[in-house]
């Protein structure tokens, strides 16, 4: 049922009138509202406090001392005659005051930091306590810095990730780079001493010392034994050969053998000039070396290649063939399938011929040995094939002398009877099936001739 309206006007008015005064503009209340977000957050800091309270007198509770039996705690100073409790009086220890924990010191790096990060967030209600904004404040002040803390994580991970990154760009240090350089120059320069290019001043050295052993055995004085010593000592260039001289008396032979002597040493010293002058520029020796190499290998190919190209057309079987006009199809599949493998092989001979490694070369030699092998397989096959054609040529005779009696009997026989038609020579049939088939054919005709067809 309706409210009864109220007896007296002036409480209603009054009431009107407050309920009018804590609206806005828009009817709605003025009155504090609780967020929940906020009332959760705040029923969870209350929840963290009593577990950390709780925990804290767990921990104190637990570093409390306690006495021996029987060993009560004395206070400073001896004691005194008369001081001592008298008995019946029950005078509980009196307990230091507990210490008030110390407030942490404000971070207020950390505070800025989430004043910043939580600046649009919602905040308290306009009346909460101060407490409660404490709490709000060290919960936005603990995550700002959990959050500086992984933010410095993250950005000691980027740098080392970069580094890691640059290192693998170029795996290899500087350092183990310019050793393994130095390295190779090293033996880049050992392989000067041995390059073959050089040892053309040893052959004019070796030549110039033959002719002057040549020049000395003239001498009656100069002996095998003689020669064997200036052997021994590296030449004539390295032994005083003013007393040989003396001993020779002839001064011919001094004078050519003096020549000599002066061209050895100058063959000698262009030598050294020379690997001197490569050695300081070893770089460039490297690079003229393996343009050597490219080259020799480019001019081994095409002088193969060359050989090559002069050989194949002498091999029948490798040129390609024409169907002729009008063929039939298993003419035109055979040209076709002939074709084919010609492409096939000189594409493989191609392949061959670009690749110098010691694989192919072992493939080639098998070849040859496989080519070696058919070539006396089918010389065995042709002598088989020569003894099945004179078989078959005897055979073929027999028949004519088998034929020859029965025409002369078959006197009254008509003179246009047709010539039996010779059957084509088949080399793919065998010695036994051909004599067979001989034999049908001298059986047939004998039995038309007793027919008199």
């Amino acid at each position: 049922m309706p409210d009864q309206p109220k007896t007296n006007n002036a409480e209603h008015n009054a009431e009107i009138a407050a309920k009018v005064a804590a609206q806005d503009a828009a009817g709605q209340s003025l009155a504090p509202a609780a967020s929940p977000d906020t009332s959760v957050a705040l029923d969870d800091l209350l929840k963290a406090a009593n577990e950390k309270k709780a925990v804290d007198a767990a921990e104190a509770a637990a570093l409390e001392v306690e006495p021996k039996p029987g060993d009560a705690p004395k206070p400073d100073g001896d004691p005194k005659p008369g001081d001592e409790p008298k008995a019946g009086d029950d005078q509980p220890p009196v307990k230091p005051a507990a210490t008030p924990p110390a407030t942490p010191p404000k971070d207020e790096a950390a505070e800025k930091r989430a004043a910043e990060l939580f600046k649009d967030s919602p905040g308290l209600p306009a009346g909460a306590s101060p407490k409660s904004s404490e709490a709000f404040l060290s919960v936005k002040t603990r995550a700002a810095q959990e959050i500086s803390k992984l933010e410095q994580q993250l950005a000691d991970l980027t740098k080392a990730n970069s580094e890691f990154s640059e290192k693998l760009k170029n795996p290899v240090p500087a350092e183990v780079t310019k050793e393994l350089e130095d390295l190779r120059q090293f033996r880049a320069r050992l392989d000067v001493d041995l390059d073959p290019k050089f040892k053309e001043y040893d052959k004019a050295v070796t030549s110039a010392q033959d002719f002057i052993y040549s020049q000395l055995k003239k001498s009656p004085a100069v002996t095998d034994e003689t020669i064997a010593q200036i052997k021994k000592y590296g030449g004539p260039e390295n032994v005083n050969m003013t007393k040989i001289f003396e001993v020779i008396k002839d001064p011919t032979i001094q004078r050519l053998v003096e020549t000599k002597i002066a061209d050895i040493e100058q063959q000698k010293f262009n030598k050294e000039q020379a690997i001197k002058s490569v050695k300081e520029n070893i770089g460039q020796y490297l690079s003229e070396r393996e343009q050597s190499f490219k080259q020799s290998a480019v001019s081994h190919t095409t002088a193969t290649k060359t050989e090559l190209n002069q050989l194949l057309p002498k091999v029948e079987w490798l040129t390609e063939k024409t169907a002729p006009a009008g063929a039939d199809d298993a003419t035109v599949k055979s040209v076709k399938e002939h074709n084919e493998f010609v492409a096939t092989t000189r594409k493989q001979l191609d392949d061959a011929l670009a690749d110098d490694s010691p694989q192919m070369r072992a493939i080639m030699l098998v070849g040859m040995a496989q080519l070696f092998n058919l070539q006396k397989v089918n010389a065995a096959q042709k002598v088989g094939m020569e003894s099945l054609q004179k078989k078959l040529d005897d055979a073929n005779k027999l028949i004519e002398r088998l034929k020859s009696p029965s025409r002369s009997r078959e006197s009254g026989a008509p003179t246009n009877r047709p010539e039996p038609v010779k059957t084509k020579d088949n080399f793919n049939i065998s010695a036994g099936d051909s004599l067979d088939s001989l034999r049908k054919q001298v059986i047939e005709t004998r039995q038309k001739a007793a027919a008199g067809v």
